[in-house]
């Protein structure tokens, strides 16, 4: 018996194959509605939200300064510090922006919270597109990501960590796209087309990771390495080795705007192109080893390379447990690593994984979220660019193994996690559903204690 035909035109099937993808991207947005109405709704524990709430606030006013007058809300006062133009914030403004945005158009942050949701989400499914994935496939991946625990938890107020995943993400699928990566449907036209098209994309991918970088800059500057590496080093099929130079130009050029964009910042806001905001409120705050602090007249505490060795196993370990099914996709993206060792795809994605980790062995700021237990309550949020390489690996690795196997490991996976989640979440339960005037004092509380930038 003939299989049967597809039909519609090719841009009504490619329409079609995001439709899984869009219903679950619906579906985690409603999950994100339900997450912070179940936690977050009075309080967060990471008090940056505040700061940054502030900072779209004046931007909405055309001010990138906090006026040293302004009756501002402490918390978002410690997250500056006084200059001859005002008090500076301690974060670039991406975020800000975005929170302006939301702002200007719905009067609240919902908006952006949603649609940074949302992109990560479609982007994710843009990526195992161009792996060669199914529809199915394709939506399984992206509600594994958009509906794990670490990414409802940090996408319930206005912070730093989902806008930048959303972009380098969504850089990733131009940068697969432009190097024409497996699943991908090659350009219409000569292999000239293609290659044009190729330089196109990968410029792209430097305009969207040029733009991340006034979001985030140490996960940002770890997968710009990995991935301008990648342009370099992926196979170029019949279009000849000088085609990797010319995408990785492409690449590097797109980057420029992103990177003069703060270096600008930087002068205005500090008055030296090369001193981020971060390190004038945070002097002790920074990248190196060394006796570190989140902010000034905080203790400070030592750091080097074996405290964020020892920190490294207990993050990852909170990664697997607050992504959805976790424990089952570690298992798989082990599996699909030793299967596709030769895989140059499988090698990018555990690249892109394992920068995060590596590039905080020389940052305090998940040690210091291990030993504080910041990450009780929120999951570890320095390490959520991983979850994007965990999912697509782990579904790929589970993919070969039965199906029987399959969701009896998915089944024991959630429910191990839901009574590791019941645990850390019970607290925030009860400030969350406790009498108005117990919450308010415990937010407040909360606020005084959590110091996690």
């Amino acid at each position: 018996m003939d299989a049967p035909r597809a039909t519609g035109t090719p841009a009504a099937r490619r329409a079609r194959a995001w439709l899984p993808t869009l219903a679950v991207a619906a579906g985690c947005v409603v999950a994100l509605l339900v997450w912070r109405w179940a936690f977050y709704e009075q309080s967060h524990p990471v008090v940056d939200h505040v700061a940054y709430e502030v900072q779209a606030e004046r931007l909405l006013d055309g001010d990138l300064f906090l006026p040293a007058t302004d009756d501002a809300p402490e918390w978002a006062v410690r997250f500056t510090a006084p200059t001859e133009d005002g008090r500076v914030f301690k974060y670039l403004p991406g975020t800000a922006a975005l929170g302006a945005a939301s702002l200007w158009i719905s009067d609240g942050f919902d908006l952006a919270l949603v649609a940074t949701l949302v992109g990560l989400v479609v982007a994710t499914s843009g990526v195992a597109g161009r792996l060669g994935w199914s529809p199915g496939r394709r939506a399984l991946a992206a509600g594994l990501v958009g509906a794990s625990p670490v990414v409802l938890s940090n996408s319930s107020v206005l912070l730093s960590y989902l806008p930048a995943l959303a972009l380098c993400t969504g850089a990733l699928w131009m940068v697969l796209a432009a190097t024409g990566a497996p699943g991908a449907a090659p350009a219409a036209g000569a292999a000239e087309g293609r290659t044009n098209l190729s330089w196109v994309l990968a410029g792209g991918a430097g305009l969207v990771l040029g733009a991340a970088l006034t979001v985030r800059q140490l996960d940002v500057v770890a997968w710009i390495v990995v991935l301008g590496v990648w342009c370099t080093v992926a196979p170029t099929g019949d279009r000849g080795p000088s085609e990797r130079w010319w995408r990785t130009g492409a690449f590097v050029v797109g980057l420029l705007p992103g990177v003069a964009g703060v270096l600008a910042l930087n002068h205005v806001l500090t008055g030296d192109v090369l001193e981020l905001p971060f390190t004038v409120v945070s002097p002790d705050d920074g990248f190196g080893w060394g006796n570190r602090r989140v902010l000034a007249g905080d203790a400070l505490e030592s750091f080097d390379a074996l405290e964020g060795l020892r920190a490294t196993p207990r993050a990852l370990f909170d990664l697997a447990m607050w992504t959805l099914a976790g424990p089952a996709l570690a298992v798989g993206a082990a599996l699909a690593v030793w299967r596709g060792r030769r895989s140059p795809v499988h090698l990018l994605l555990l690249a892109l994984g394992a920068s995060i980790p590596v590039a905080y062995l020389f940052h305090w700021a998940n040690a210091h979220a291990v030993q504080a237990g910041f990450y009780m309550e929120v999951g570890p949020f320095y390490l959520l660019p991983c979850v994007v390489p965990l999912a697509l690996l782990g579904v790929e690795g589970l993919a070969a193994l039965p199906r029987r196997a399959v969701l009896t490991g998915v089944g024991v996976a959630v429910v191990v996690q839901a009574a590791f989640l019941a645990e850390h979440l019970s607290n925030r339960w009860e400030v969350e559903h406790a009498t108005a005037s117990f919450a308010g004092v415990v937010a407040a509380d909360v606020h005084g204690a959590a110091r996690t930038s």
